[in-house]
């Protein structure tokens, strides 16, 4: 039987504070009709959680959420995307790429917003019904920051998949050539040829930066890639926090609380008005520096203390590379 679904008339007035790239907090008047949400979560990890908590804080307390997430199994996605469709809510949010996947398949006729998800295009995302918030940081921002952290490196390699990234890091390298560095690419056509592309590279380069390319970066690729910039004395430069968690210099992030805040933002404008349902994807607000110290230490390189101070996070302390006890599948 399907659920009963409440019915809201009244109107709330809340105020949603998004922070934009200069790192200033504004607020935004929205009326939003107290809603019916479904937030489907790809996993019950943290990082996910993490999202979901953003995009209640930035919410009406009068919006109803109610939370599902998903296990292993088509079948399990089928039955969830049912009980979804069943129920009529008003907006779904998908929180990973999972949950984005079981969306598009399974609830083809109500508004979906995601969060959380690496090269969308990738897997034909997003659909007709859906928009969401990327999780492309501009290479430009990225190379910047490379610079500041890490200013006496001059030739920056980097690992692409030819067939999906060939354009962008193109695009890169003249951006590089704009901020004095040389951009060297490798390219790979497998998961298998990273680590003889890698070892080839590395005598040609100052620092590696790491991209999110689903070929070149996988949970198997990533403790080689990490150990082998280790043991060359090559500062990595990478996406994710687990990165940096596990020693890579540095990294520049989105924070998924601060995803879920900006998914939010778009679910407001569609509950608010949902002829805007055809919304179009939005790029990060605001991108977060992530450092490990020890690492930097190791390298024999001095962080500008602004830029410590900048960092989101820090990593350090004994044991802080490659901890055995905390090593975390990449995320999302």
């Amino acid at each position: 039987m399907p659920r009963s679904i409440p019915t809201f008339h009244s109107l709330a007035r809340v105020a949603l504070f998004l922070w934009f790239g200069c790192g200033v907090m504004v607020a935004l008047d929205v009326d939003v009709h107290a809603a019916e949400i479904v937030v489907l979560k790809s996993s019950d990890v943290g990082y996910y959680t993490q999202a979901v908590q953003g995009f209640r804080q930035a919410l009406p307390a009068h919006a109803h959420m109610i939370e599902y997430t998903l296990r292993e199994g088509a079948t399990d996605a089928r039955e969830i995307g049912q009980s979804i469709r069943a129920g009529h809510p008003d907006l779904v949010l998908a929180v990973g790429l999972n949950a984005a996947l079981t969306a598009k398949l399974e609830i083809p006729d109500l508004p979906v917003v995601f969060c959380l998800v690496l090269n969308p295009e990738l897997h034909g995302l997003p659909a007709g019904n859906m928009t969401g918030v990327l999780m492309k940081i501009p290479h430009q921002q990225q190379l910047e920051s490379i610079k500041s952290i890490a200013p006496g490196a001059r030739r920056i390699g980097v690992l692409y998949d030819e067939h999906h990234q060939a354009a962008a890091i193109s695009s890169a390298k003249l951006q590089a050539k704009l901020l004095g560095l040389q951009l060297i690419g490798s390219a790979v056509t497998k998961r298998g040829g990273v680590p003889g592309a890698l070892m080839a590279l590395l005598p040609q380069i100052d620092l590696l930066w790491v991209l999110p390319d689903h070929t070149v970066v996988t949970d198997e690729s990533l403790p080689f890639l990490l150990e082998s910039t280790f043991d060359a004395k090559i500062p990595l430069f990478g996406f994710s926090s687990t990165f940096v968690q596990r020693g890579a210099l540095g990294a520049l992030v989105i924070e998924p609380l601060d995803a879920g805040t900006q998914a939010a933002q778009l679910a407001a404008a569609i509950l608010r008005d949902p002829a805007t349902g055809g919304l179009r994807m939005v790029q990060p607000n605001h991108p977060k520096l992530v450092l490990n110290l020890n690492t930097a230490e190791y390298l024999g390189l001095t962080i500008a203390p602004d830029l410590v101070h900048m960092a989101s996070r820090l990593y350090g302390g004994p044991g802080a590379f490659a901890s055995q006890g905390n090593q975390t599948n990449i995320a999302p």
